[in-house]
């Protein structure tokens, strides 16, 4: 299932965007979750919860609960993008010739309000074009009552014990928590590249940079104190899982 929030202070274009997106979902059988929302600040605080979307719908021009300055669908990317860098977004406009910057996020199209009808069904192909390829990687999924977040596996460096939860590295040097054992999380995880570096650390072979007498080094500098025969062992897992020569 897919999760889009769509956001515009105009209640007749949210109603018009919702009613169109579901409907196209529905003809293709593409199970989504649709959040709506008039006020990007509230977006902003579902999103600063823990809850996360796999696009977004925003107006480029928005009200804020204040009735009185003009908020930013822009505004709201950039604040997704402190919390995910998975999202895609499509922006809506009211002027032709509107020109802005994409924010280093995944754009996929600006399309222009009094031409929805026209402009928006291609630019959901593209969208769920790109939400599907997307799919296609190792996904790992933390859901519950107050967080919807997902995580590339490729993403992860380190998987570690942290009291009732366990913290997740990733190489964009974010974390996320989960109220999870390491062991239940490798088993969801069902990936021979995240191993076991002792009770406490799950780690990803494929972002080992350096192993020494000693040490193993990540590719985001975290350096891991070993003794020999926890170095010897780290090199056995990598050389089968890399399929090469002893290191």
């Amino acid at each position: 299932m897919y999760r889009i929030a769509i956001c515009d202070d105009e209640e007749r274009y949210l109603e018009q965007i919702c009613s169109f997106v579901q409907n196209f979902c529905e003809k293709r059988n593409i199970s989504v979750k649709i959040e709506s929302y008039t006020d990007s600040d509230f977006l902003m605080e579902r999103i600063e919860s823990g809850c996360q979307f796999d696009a977004y719908l925003l107006d480029i021009q928005m009200k804020t609960r204040s009735g009185m300055e003009m908020g930013s669908g822009l505004e709201v990317a950039e604040h997704v993008k402190k919390y995910s860098d998975q999202a895609f977004f499509l922006f809506l406009t009211s002027f032709a010739d509107y020109a802005v910057e994409a924010c280093g996020v995944r754009v996929v199209k600006y399309i222009l309000k009094e031409k929805i009808a026209e402009e928006l069904e291609p630019a959901l192909e593209e969208l769920f074009a790109h939400l599907a390829q997307l799919n296609q990687q190792k996904m790992y999924v933390i859901e519950n009552q107050r967080k919807y977040v997902k995580l590339r596996q490729d993403d992860m460096i380190r998987i570690r014990k942290e009291q009732k939860n366990v913290v997740f590295e990733l190489k964009n040097g974010r974390t996320e928590k989960e109220r999870s054992s390491l062991r239940e999380v490798c088993k969801k995880l069902n990936d021979p590249a995240m191993v076991f570096f002792d009770k406490g650390n799950i780690i990803s072979l494929k972002h080992i940079q350096t192993i020494t007498k000693g040490e193993i080094i990540m590719d985001n500098g975290l350096v891991l104190k070993a003794n020999d025969l926890r170095i010897a062992h780290m090199k056995k897992l990598v050389n089968i899982y890399l399929g090469s020569r002893p290191l």
